[in-house]
């Protein structure tokens, strides 16, 4: 059975093409066993989320470019880059006023932190107390 933040979740990767990107680079660290110790707190601080509040949230459009996330835990072939995110500015913008003002509210926000986190493996070694 879906639960109503899968839901919300899934309506916010079909209005944010961005995001959609960011969930496939999620799903990929869960089944990648390349990494001995890891964090994902350092890993959804560090990398994710300073691109999802650009992308969903009360922050969501206010820069014309995305930010510098650090990508020092994993550099590969089959890494993503910032650059395969889109060029500046490549943020969706609805011409439906309602969609936008949900994509910039707190519902769809927390759907899209609270579930892209849960996809990332469990932390490795790293010294949290997860």
């Amino acid at each position: 059975m879906t639960t109503l933040r899968e839901t919300y979740y899934a309506r916010a990767l079909g209005v944010e093409p961005l995001l959609r990107t960011l969930h496939l680079e999620v799903r990929k660290l869960r089944y990648t066993r390349r990494f001995g110790d890891f964090c994902r707190n350092a890993v959804w601080f560090g990398r994710f989320k300073p691109l999802i509040v650009m992308l969903v949230g009360f922050q969501r459009g206010q820069s014309t470019s995305l930010p510098v996330a650090k990508w020092y835990w994993y550099e590969g072939p089959d890494a993503v880059s910032l650059n395969d995110l889109g060029p500046p500015g490549a943020i969706t913008r609805h011409d439906d006023p309602v969609t936008e003002e949900w994509m910039r509210g707190v519902t769809a926000y927390d759907a899209v932190y609270a579930q892209m986190f849960s996809l990332l493996p469990p932390c490795r070694g790293c010294g949290c107390d997860e």
